[in-house]
């Protein structure tokens, strides 16, 4: 009975062990940080970002790939036709990404992005995890002053009764505020995604295009 009572704690120590040691080698992908952590302004449409991650514990298996991503407008990454691959890491004999433990490479905004509550996702292969960054906004191509205005700057006469559909000079998806001003008093009439709004009342009118914290133009 003493023999079979020792062998049995010698299993359970030695299952112990290996859970810990395996415990010790597993991969911890940490939080990815976009732009130190700001705000993705992108004026020019062709702005390089920072994106730093790292992992612990042991390093990823050589056929492993380390793929970013950005989330859909809500940050979500459940529809798959949403997520958009910005950067593939593939290691080689000269950078070996696999065994780095802190990785730090930029990836560029999408055609399209717009908007508040963004996310980057690292997604890895072998073996298979994600980490998501928190929230960010990002701007693709912004659009600066001297390139917005309405009706290409022309005046025009409503006669009662009558409306008028006028574009910006942007094609641009968005968030588009239209302002009446009438005398010293400005008033937000519409907001709109597309660069078009009707008017239907005489007054002098400008837009604003809402890019958060990194400020926006006025037509």
């Amino acid at each position: 009975m003493n023999k079979i009572t020792r062998s049995i704690q010698i299993l359970l120590g030695m299952l112990l062990i290996c859970i810990q040691c395996n415990t010790m080698l597993a991969q911890t992908l940490n939080t990815p940080v976009i732009a130190g952590g700001g705000s993705a302004c992108d004026t020019s449409g062709a702005t390089d970002f920072p994106v730093d991650f790292s992992f612990s514990g042991s390093v990823f298996d050589d056929e492993n790939v380390f793929f970013i991503e950005l989330s859909d407008v809500d940050g979500s990454f459940a529809d798959a036709s949403l997520v958009k691959e910005l950067r593939r890491l593939e290691s080689t004999a000269a950078n070996n990404f696999n065994q780095a433990f802190n990785i730090s490479t930029t990836i560029q905004l999408p055609d399209g992005t717009f908007g508040k509550n963004y996310k980057i996702r690292i997604r890895t292969t072998s073996p298979e995890m994600t980490s998501e960054s928190v929230f960010f906004e990002a701007y693709h191509d912004m659009v600066v002053d001297s390139e917005l205005g309405i009706n290409n700057d022309e005046d025009f006469a409503l006669c009662n009764g009558e409306s008028k559909e006028v574009s910006l000079t942007t094609t641009i998806i968005g968030e588009y505020q239209w302002f009446r001003r009438v005398g010293s008093t400005d008033t937000l009439v519409a907001t709109t995604q597309d660069p078009t709004f009707t008017i239907t009342q005489a007054g002098t009118y400008f837009v604003v295009i809402d890019y958060g914290s990194c400020g926006g133009p006025k037509s």
